[in-house]
């Protein structure tokens, strides 16, 4: 029985090294000298990590560096977005008792901790010469949107947020407002700036 576990671990190793030395281009792309993808669709970041003894560990450094990277570039882009909506919306959010310091730091921990599920390794590349690793990771605008959709809509409905009482029809419609008017940002959200 030993012996056919350690069988079954060497041919899975064996595995997981073939398919490491698979997705590993021959040239060097020219995103690693940093010309990444230009889109204002997807935002793109390179993780990259020195090699160690174990590549494939290094492998899943370097894909962590990268999420890393995205997930501080997307706080910044989703603060940005909710700043920007607030600004719009801010007679509406405040009548509601709703803060921008609070709103958008829920919405952007919450959003970036759930997209970050969503990045893509795109391509990877090992620089023998430097002895480095690197990582082309992506997230979607279409991945983020419906989550600081989904999130900003918990906000709006938590009647613990609301300091007036109004009746249900008005916190309806100052809600369809609300939403219309992100939707308007977000449509108008360009990830590369």
């Amino acid at each position: 029985m030993k012996k056919v576990i350690l069988i079954v671990f060497f041919l899975s190793l064996n595995v997981q090294l073939y398919s490491y030395q698979d997705n590993i281009a021959d040239k060097k792309p020219k995103w690693v000298n940093g010309s990444l993808p230009n889109s204002s669709n997807e935002l793109f970041v390179i993780g990259m990590v020195n090699i160690g003894a174990n590549k494939i560990l290094s492998q899943r450094r370097a894909e962590d560096d990268a999420r890393q990277e995205l997930g501080k570039l997307m706080n910044s882009k989703v603060t940005s977005i909710m700043e920007s909506f607030y600004k719009e919306s801010s007679d509406m959010l405040e009548s509601e008792g709703i803060s921008s310091t609070e709103m958008t730091s829920y919405v952007t921990k919450s959003v970036s901790e759930a997209v970050l599920k969503g990045v893509e390794i795109v391509d990877k590349y090992i620089d023998e010469d430097e002895n480095i690793y690197y990582t082309l990771a992506k997230m979607k605008k279409e991945d983020v949107v419906p989550e600081i959709k989904k999130v900003v809509d918990v906000v709006l409905s938590n009647d613990s947020n609301q300091k007036i009482t109004t009746t249900e029809v008005a916190k309806e419609e100052t809600k369809l407002k609300l939403n219309q008017m992100l939707d308007d940002e977000l449509e108008k959200w360009d990830l590369t700036k």
